[in-house]
């Protein structure tokens, strides 16, 4: 699966700096299950949108972490009443900022999959108008299972 996979030990560092810098603060709002399935579901809608942009190959979760970015970002603005000083800037403003320097970073630097980033993003900001900060609705959990499962069985026939 092109999540797990990295192109080379600088890759799989990078990837895991912003996942540790990002999903710390993620699993704090969401939990743990939501960031997974946050995770997933980013990852596999990037390599679906790199594919359908003509890539042979993708790897890496890079678009599993601009999804995280963009759901985080979308989070602060759906609850900028409750979110107000730096925790609120941070996440409407700030990780917004990052996200286009990296976008505009993979445009500059070769052999960067950007439609992945981009596919990842979309799927994220979809996620973060749909996750509340607290399991409040049943059919949060029940959409977020058959997405994750779905995705899961995407993966599979994929090979």
């Amino acid at each position: 699966m092109s999540l797990i996979l990295h192109g080379d030990l600088l890759h799989l560092s990078m990837n895991m700096l912003a996942l540790l810098a990002l999903g710390r603060m993620a699993e704090a709002i969401f939990g743990r299950i939501r960031l997974f399935s946050i995770l997933y579901l980013s990852g596999i809608g990037g390599a679906l949108f790199s594919w359908a942009m003509g890539a042979q190959r993708t790897v890496g979760a890079s678009g599993a972490i601009f999804g995280l970015l963009a759901t985080m970002s979308v989070f602060g603005w759906k609850y900028r009443r409750e979110l107000e000083g730096e925790l609120g800037l941070l996440l409407r403003r700030k990780l917004l900022f990052w996200g286009i320097v990296n976008l505009v970073l993979g445009l500059v630097i070769p052999n960067i999959d950007n439609p992945s980033h981009i596919g990842g993003f979309v799927c994220g900001a979809l996620l973060g108008a749909m996750i509340s900060h607290q399991w409040e609705k049943g059919w949060e959990r029940m959409l977020l299972a058959i997405l994750s499962i779905g995705g899961i069985w995407l993966s599979i026939l994929s090979y």
